[in-house]
């Protein structure tokens, strides 16, 4: 069958992006427990609908017969990490622009779903029928609302010239 390769290749860096995509989720959520609660609301539901995206990934993988290539997730996860390292005027601890950087990639991350889904959705693949890829599109645009949201009132608090 043509296209096996490229979808499994696909699937497997979506999963590397899905495993990056927790941990900074975990990560933001996490920083904001002591500096802002409410957010920190926000990122753990939002945390936890990753995880559960992940796992319907998962589960379009092995409908389709696409093996996952244990080496991906963790590229992800180290990936995030190397993201930790940049150069953001603090040496030790969070800087003013960590919170808002996190909730950009965090939208990045959600958007980069959602086209899955929607990729997914293209395929009209009866081995992905198992998965409903319409209420998990919805579930991509509900995410990114609510951290788009978060994210403008980031950029206007560390952004704003005061």
């Amino acid at each position: 069958m043509t296209g096996v390769r490229e979808l499994t290749t696909y699937l497997n860096d979506h999963l590397a992006a899905s495993a990056g995509g927790l941990a900074l989720a975990e990560r933001a959520r996490d920083a904001q427990r002591d500096e802002d609660p409410e957010l920190a609301r926000l990122l753990a539901g939002v945390t936890e609908d990753i995880r559960a995206d992940k796992q319907q990934l998962e589960r379009a993988m092995r409908a389709v017969g696409a093996p996952i290539n244990p080496l991906k997730p963790l590229a992800g996860k180290v990936g995030e990490l190397v993201g930790r390292l940049k150069l953001n005027g603090r040496l030790l601890g969070r800087a003013r622009l960590s919170t808002l950087l996190e909730l950009e990639g965090l939208t990045i991350a959600v958007q980069g779903k959602r086209a899955l889904w929607l990729a997914l959705g293209e395929l009209d693949d009866p081995r992905l029928r198992q998965v409903d890829l319409g209420r998990l599109v919805e579930r991509a645009e509900d995410q990114y609302s609510r951290l788009e949201g978060a994210r403008r009132r980031a950029a206007r608090a560390v952004l704003a010239d005061r």
